[in-house]
């Protein structure tokens, strides 16, 4: 008996490149590598559509040039009845938006959704009327956090289930660094290298991480480097490392091509955010074996536990990441078995074919007539 092809259709509605996407296209190569066809819709010029044809995965782009722009979903909609698609799968607030447009046009096939933050759903009666719309029969959550407050605004928390994100492991294999951060930065061997991999936006708290940075201002034997998309809230950031003279504590690197592979090169992967539905760096440094010290932003202690195999921290409290800090920095040899273990934890939950098989599990089952 050969089995169902699914034809499988991904809406974003997001211009920006971050986590959210990583997750789409590694869902999408999964479910196409298991012999599926597997189809990100999403807007002209996004970087998320230019990366997917680089990758010669499939994609659809159309102009989106409102919010709402008619022109958009009535292609949606078109696309979904010549394809005889059989999910739709929606990845951003946007995109909710969209599709529940062109349902009003379109007999649109099963929807689901993601969400992918820790945020409150906010209480306003059209974000409240988006995420409660009967198009959406499954609202997949990446951690038990983000299930926790989806159920706070969604009525039927019945279709709340929680699929964590996973990294494409075999993909992280083949990642090359473009530079030597100790050789670029200056940074002897004998000096412990904290990296710090996020775009700068509120949820990654970037504040706190200067906060904690200050505190070794005058430690020659640590050194920050921050990796990530600069933003409007990179100005005050930067002009605090200059106010403070921490210039010879922290390296700012704008963002780069494949940032996890620099984790490799670190001693400790540093993550301060203040929220978060679970991170991909935590992932990325359980494989390439680099010490983590975190705040416990959304899901993050649903994967790593305190002195277990990692140090986290509550949100904000910067006394306690520089405790988990001053017990590491020098001392990476002493986890050498939470290291391995974190190793062996990662390919065994939380690679992306186990994300990928779930969610097409989550997909089958939907599509199964009902008794």
């Amino acid at each position: 008996m050969s089995k169902t092809v699914l034809r499988v259709v991904h809406l974003s509605g997001m211009m920006s490149r971050g986590g959210g996407e990583n997750h789409i296209i590694n869902l999408t190569t999964e479910l196409n590598n298991m012999g599926h066809e597997s189809t990100v819709f999403c807007p002209l010029g996004s970087q998320l559509g230019t990366e997917l044809k680089e990758l010669n995965s499939p994609v659809v782009q159309k102009k989106l040039r409102l919010k709402v722009d008619p022109l958009f979903f009535l292609s949606f909609g078109k696309f979904c009845k010549k394809k005889k698609i059989d999910i739709i799968h929606v990845h951003d607030p946007v995109a909710m938006f969209l599709v529940i447009l062109a349902s009003y046009f379109f007999k649109l096939p099963k929807t689901v959704m993601s969400k992918k933050t820790s945020f409150p759903i906010k209480n306003r009666k059209k974000t409240l009327y988006k995420y409660n719309h009967p198009i959406f029969k499954r609202v997949i959550c990446v951690s038990n956090e983000v299930k926790k407050v989806s159920q706070k605004s969604i009525v039927n928390s019945n279709k709340i289930v929680t699929i964590y994100n996973g990294s494409n492991l075999d993909k992280l294999d083949t990642f090359k660094p473009k530079i030597n951060l100790r050789e670029s930065l200056n940074i002897p061997k004998d000096v412990t290298l904290v990296l710090h991999i996020a775009n700068h936006t509120k949820p990654k708290d970037l504040p706190l991480f200067i906060k904690c940075v200050e505190y070794y201002k005058d430690r020659k034997d640590v050194h920050f480097v921050q990796i990530g998309r600069h933003t409007e809230h990179s100005i005050p950031i930067l002009e605090a490392v200059e106010s403070k003279g921490l210039e010879k504590r922290v390296s700012f690197l704008h963002e780069q091509e494949n940032a996890a592979v620099y984790l490799k090169q670190a001693d400790i992967s540093f993550i301060t955010s203040k929220s978060e539905g679970l991170p991909q760096v935590i992932y990325e440094s359980m494989y390439y074996q680099t010490l983590i010290v975190s705040t416990m932003a959304g899901g993050i202690p649903e994967v790593i536990s305190n002195g277990v195999n990692g140090f986290i921290a509550p949100v904000g409290d910067s006394i306690k990441l520089i405790e988990h800090l001053n017990h590491v920095i020098g001392n990476k040899s002493a986890f050498a078995k939470m290291l391995d273990q974190n190793f062996q934890l990662v390919k065994e939950k939380y690679d992306s074919k186990i994300m990928a098989q779930k969610t097409l599990e989550l997909y089958q089952n939907l599509l199964k007539p009902v008794q």
